[in-house]
């Protein structure tokens, strides 16, 4: 093709991903060997439609440059042989370590005798002489040239898989981000992550699938996410394998948290799907997710579900019930409550969630006990208090406004607004009922998630779980910069959520690796601590409070019991809503008053660490 010429492509009977395309995503290009990664095409997709079960779809594209090969993909690609560059070199730059202890063994052989991997990686402190079994006869293939990872005594243990439905790019992209954050030598958190827990990594669980190029389905047609419960190894042997792993490590290693990794194509946003438990269990079973917001900018809390409907509908296509899916067998074979699916839209979100800031003096007291480099030398004040000449309120009212195309942004979780479909420059036909009465079809196609709609009772709505939140961006204080991803003032957030590329699904695994710490209370540099709950019991007491508004423990007579008392207490005290550190801006303090303050009635100020405490005391109360 000659340079500057521009060609049509129609793409036709592609999956029937017409919702994105009405969100703006635009399919990727990568010339060769001029462009080193793949680029956003840069204008809007031309057209869709759908057409024989299907969808068809048109795009224009400029080439740039003369005899070069170009490539074009429907998202950011991940293929076997980028996983495979990508773990030679970490295995050839961490192998021998002094610190990073990394591991690589072929678990299972696929149908097509493609290697299923598994990755080991800790810290080499405690590590003993001894090494693991081999916890199954039928596994581990090449046991006489590859060793098993060496034993490091009650070390808890953290499993990842990702790439069950091998269409799912950005679930790599979310293994790779906790993959480069685990491997940091400088990062503290890092260095705690690895020194408390043994994370066992399998990044392709449906290599034959990945290879073929399928989107749901393995060498037989099969959607291995649904054969969990009883798992056979001639038919679904890397399925077998992760499942024999996993009670392994529940029996002999300490198994702590689960989290399979998938792509989503109609829910917006990166949440997770948990399961429904019983009370106290579930209090800690949401909490983790709450910390994920915590740490992960683009993280959407409020789209998160645990509803027991998703532990057992079944699909409208395959006719198979979730219960065969990761998170639910394996809840239901080990009773592990922290057992998750984590998805992530292949293109955007509808919220951002704003970051409480690092102590500085927190960073400074491990780097010293440690005798490590300081990274951050320069001191600095608020990270998040200016950037570019952009204020909080105005990033706040910019994402509040619907925009066009690629630019569609939603409210961050501060504002809880909605916003409606930005249009996408394209015919009106794309709009037309028979586009939308599609959208059926679009569903079947979907995820193995079943998406619940967007602010459905099931999820965790925005408005309910926000806390008595002070803007970070009036806090005073000597906090750590921010990168550009973790500061939501920055420019990369100025139109609100951005378009999603491998360095946002990066953050998000980065993310849910340090929630991971500080649901053990073991973060050296926690942002809790500068939060509105300070600590994470705080953080407990309240997400267990908030569950009581919810299906199913708000129709249970003795959660009805505690909701009453704790509305009684509302009613007599006035709940200062104040942050640990005081605003910048001004000396006063916003409370928020129930209506009875307002009418002249006499009440008892209190904090809001005390009521915190005088919920955890009313609830072991009643539930004593």
């Amino acid at each position: 093709v000659s340079q500057g010429e521009t060609l049509t492509f129609c793409v036709k009977n592609i999956n029937n991903q017409s919702k994105m395309l009405r969100d703006g995503l635009r399919p990727v290009y990568r010339s060769s060997p001029s462009m080193s990664d793949f680029e956003r095409l840069p204008i809007p997709v031309t057209s869709w439609k759908a057409c024989d079960g299907g969808l068809e779809m048109v795009f224009k594209h400029t080439f740039t440059t003369e005899s070069e090969e170009v490539f074009f993909a429907f998202c950011w690609p991940w293929s076997l042989d980028d996983n495979e560059k990508m773990l030679a070199e970490v295995m050839d730059k961490y192998k021998h370590d002094n610190e990073i202890y990394i591991n690589r063994e072929t678990l299972v052989l696929s149908k097509d005798k493609r290697p299923c991997e598994l990755i080991t990686l800790t810290s080499r402190e405690g590590m003993e002489k001894g090494r693991e079994r081999h916890f199954h006869k039928e596994l581990f293939p090449h046991k006489e040239v590859e060793e098993r990872p060496r034993n490091f005594g009650d070390r808890p243990s953290v499993v990842l898989s990702a790439r069950v439905h091998p269409g799912e790019t950005p679930a790599s992209f979310l293994m790779n981000g906790a993959i480069k954050f685990l491997l940091n030598k400088t990062d503290p958190r890092a260095i705690e992550l690895r020194r408390n827990f043994v994370f066992y990594l399998v990044p392709m669980l449906n290599p034959d699938g990945v290879s073929r190029g399928y989107y749901r389905s393995d060498t037989n047609g099969m959607n291995l996410n649904r054969y969990y419960q009883s798992p056979a190894i001639e038919v679904q042997p890397t399925i077998f394998a992760v499942k024999e792993l996993l009670l392994y490590l529940k029996a002999e290693k300490g198994l702590q948290v689960y989290i399979d990794l998938h792509a989503h194509a109609s829910k917006r946003g990166g949440f997770i799907f948990g399961n429904c438990l019983d009370y106290p269990h579930q209090v800690d079973n949401v909490l983790f997710s709450k910390l994920v917001s915590m740490n992960s900018v683009n993280f959407d809390f409020a789209a998160c579900s645990y509803s027991e409907k998703n532990m057992r509908a079944r699909d409208k296509r395959e006719g198979m019930t979730k219960e065969g899916c990761g998170r639910v067998a394996i809840y239901k074979a080990t009773n592990l409550v922290h057992s998750y699916t984590l998805e992530c839209n292949y293109h955007s979100g509808l919220r951002l969630s704003p970051l409480y800031p690092i102590s500085r003096d927190d960073y400074n007291d491990y780097i010293t006990k440690e005798g490590l480099k300081n990274e951050y030398p320069k001191e600095n004040g608020n990270p998040f208090s200016s950037s570019e000449g952009t204020t909080n309120e105005d990033l706040f009212e910019e994402s509040t406004q619907s925009s066009s195309g690629e630019e569609g942004r939603i409210a961050t979780s501060h504002t809880c607004a909605t916003s409606t479909k930005g249009s996408n420059n394209c015919n009106k036909e794309n709009e037309t009922e028979r586009d939308r009465s599609d959208d059926k079809d679009e569903e079947e196609e979907e995820d193995d998630e079943e998406d619940e709609g967007e602010g459905s009772k099931a999820c965790l709505e925005d408005q309910f779980f926000k806390p008595a939140m002070t803007d970070p961006n009036k806090m005073k204080g000597n906090f750590l910069p921010e990168t550009d991803l973790s500061n939501y003032k920055s420019s990369f957030y100025k139109k609100g959520t951005p378009p999603y590329d491998p360095q946002v699904l990066e953050d998000i695994g980065k993310g849910m690796c340090i929630a991971i710490l500080d649901l053990a209370d073991l973060n050296p540099m926690s942002r809790i601590k500068n939060s509105p709950f300070r600590n994470l019991s705080n953080l407990r007491i309240h997400v267990s409070e908030k569950l009581l508004a919810h299906v199913p423990y708000r129709f249970d007579p003795l959660f009805r019991k505690i909701t009453k008392e704790l509305n009684r207490f509302r009613l007599a005290h006035i709940i200062d809503e104040k942050p640990v550190l005081k605003p910048s801006n001004t000396s006063k303090t916003t409370r928020k008053m129930p209506p009875a303050i307002q009418n002249g009635q006499n009440k008892t100020v209190i904090d809001q660490v005390s009521y915190l405490k005088e919920i955890r005391n009313l609830i072991h109360k009643v539930l004593s």
